[in-house]
């Protein structure tokens, strides 16, 4: 199967990653929207990492690749070591 991997990030006006848009919990999709709104000023950036081809793989093990390619890229932009 062909393995097309994204990453979304929001950032602040400073150029932070804003955790205002997170969906978490018991959150309302209201209350996530006004979390949005009193941000002000957020820039999403999506990063598409580059496809892979991989037959042999079920989609679980699809999924576990595309966590730890996605973690990895974000780990890389943070500049921290990703979790194992």
């Amino acid at each position: 199967a062909q393995l097309h991997c994204l990453s979304l990030s929001y950032h602040d006006a400073s150029g932070a990653r804003s955790e205002a848009p997170a969906f978490l919990g018991e959150m309302t999709l209201l209350r996530c929207m006004f979390n949005i709104a009193a941000a002000g000023g957020l820039t999403a950036r999506l990063r598409v990492l580059r496809s892979e081809e991989h037959p042999e793989q079920n989609r679980r093990q699809l999924a576990h690749r595309a966590q730890h390619r996605i973690a990895a890229a974000v780990a890389l932009l943070n500049n921290v070591s990703p979790e194992p």
